[in-house]
């Protein structure tokens, strides 16, 4: 006899800043969501969040999402790659 125990991660955690949900496979096991950024803006964050097997999905939020103009500025400061 098999056992199979249903795990939820709960609700979908909300989007960052400027972001929104792009698409959602559920809340269960291995499900994920994923976020895109407003017109006009990007980000270094991954997009995707899983539900793990723990229960919790692998973030609390959504990416935050800064104007492209911010990111320039940021990157020519800190020596970054785009």
């Amino acid at each position: 006899m098999f056992l199979f125990i249903v795990v939820t991660c709960g609700s979908v955690p909300p989007a960052g800043s400027n972001s929104v949900i792009f698409s959602n496979t559920g809340t269960t096991y291995q499900s994920t969501v994923t976020y895109a950024c407003n017109t006009g803006y990007e980000t270094n964050a991954s997009t995707t969040l899983l539900c793990q097997a723990s229960g919790q999905w692998n973030g609390t939020s959504g990416p935050a999402c800064m104007g492209l103009f911010i990111i320039i500025i940021c990157c020519y400061l800190l020596m970054c790659e785009a």
